[in-house]
C-alpha cells in the first residue's frame, strides 16, 4: 500500500509531497540492488503483475533497514504514478530525482524502468484501480473451542472477525474469518508495521 499526503512542492512540472521527495533521498541511501529492485517491484504492483509481500521477501531487499526499505516503496509507488500521470519527460525526471538528493547510479535505474513502463503505467492510470473496497466497520467475537469436528481436544481460544467494506458504487460486502491468538497477534503485527510506515514518512513532511 501506499499514502497521498496534502503537503506538496511544486518540483519543475511535478507536484510531490515533501515526504515523497524525502522517500526518494530514503531510496537513494540504499544499496543500488536494492533500489533497482524496489523501482521495478513498485512497477509491477502498479500493473498488478506482483505483490509487495514478494518484494520484500527478495534477498536483497530483505536485507535493508525494514522501515526505509518501506518508506522508500511508497514514496516510489507515488513518484511513479504522479510521472506517468503527468507524462513527465526524462529532463524533468532526472531533475526531480536530483532535488530529492537522489545518487546518478539510482537515478538513472528508476528513469531507465519508467521509460520502459511508461505506456503501460498510464493505460493503467485509465483503469479504476484506485476504486477498491474501503472498511468500513470490523467486529470481532472470542470463542472457546474445546474439541473440533474430529473430537478432537482443543481447549484453544478462538477468534471470529468480520470485516465490512464499500466499494466505490456504494456496495457492501463483509469478509468472515476465524484466527487463533498466535495468527491473529501476527496480523496485528503487520497493521502496526504499516501504520510505523504511515507515521514515518508523515514525520518527514
Amino acid at each position: 500500500f501506499f499514502f497521498f499526503f496534502f503537503f506538496h512542492r511544486k518540483t519543475k512540472g511535478m507536484e510531490l509531497p515533501r515526504a515523497v521527495l524525502a522517500g526518494l533521498g530514503e531510496a537513494g541511501k540504499l544499496p543500488k540492488e536494492a533500489c533497482g529492485l524496489l523501482v521495478e517491484g513498485a512497477v509491477a504492483v502498479l500493473l498488478g503483475q506482483s505483490t509487495e509481500e514478494q518484494l520484500f521477501e527478495h534477498k536483497a531487499v530483505a536485507a535493508c533497514d525494514k522501515l526505509q526499505a518501506k518508506t522508500a516503496y511508497n514514496a516510489l509507488c507515488l513518484f511513479i504514478t504522479e510521472a506517468a500521470k503527468s507524462d513527465t519527460d526524462a529532463g524533468t525526471l532526472s531533475s526531480v530525482l536530483d532535488d530529492a538528493q537522489v545518487g546518478t547510479a539510482h537515478a538513472e535505474a528508476v528513469s531507465k524502468c519508467f521509460a520502459a513502463h511508461r505506456q503501460d503505467l498510464r493505460l493503467a492510470l485509465r483503469r479504476p484501480a484506485l476504486g477498491l473496497p474501503h472498511i468500513v466497520d470490523a467486529k470481532w467475537r472470542l470463542d472457546y473451542f474445546v474439541k473440533n469436528n474430529l473430537l478432537d481436544k482443543m481447549n484453544e481460544p478462538m477468534f471470529t472477525v468480520c470485516l465490512k467494506a464499500e466499494a466505490a458504487g456504494g456496495q457492501e460486502e463483509s469478509v468472515q474469518f476465524v484466527a487463533n491468538l498466535a495468527q491473529l497477534q501476527d496480523l496485528v503485527g503487520k497493521l502496526k508495521d504499516a501504520a510505523k510506515s504511515f507515521e514515518a514518512i508523515a514525520a518527514l513532511a
